[in-house]
């Protein structure tokens, strides 16, 4: 089996770590939950990723970058909700 990253999972990897450079800083991140990043994080899709026809892989990825920047928010049941909670992609 292989675990290689695809080149099109690479690109996913580094867009989402470019959406979060320089948005969360300590200050932003132990302010907790900012409706701004809801709604700039639906935007870009990452609620709806596997609506959007991405895969699992593709969906870990993401979360893994936004984790590694420390975004604060139940991001991972939002995804989740998607499909079943009405706003969730839209944002609140």
């Amino acid at each position: 089996m292989n675990f290689d990253l695809s080149e099109d999972q690479r690109a996913l990897q580094e867009g989402i770590r470019r959406l979060c450079e320089g948005r969360f800083d300590m200050t932003r991140v132990r302010s907790g939950f900012d409706t701004s990043v809801w709604t700039e994080l639906a935007d870009t899709g990452v609620f709806s990723l596997r609506a959007d026809g991405f895969g699992w892989a593709d969906v870990s990825l993401t979360f893994q970058e936004l984790g590694r920047a420390l975004v604060p928010g139940p991001l991972v049941w939002s995804h989740l909700a998607h499909g079943v909670v009405d706003g969730v992609v839209g944002g609140l």
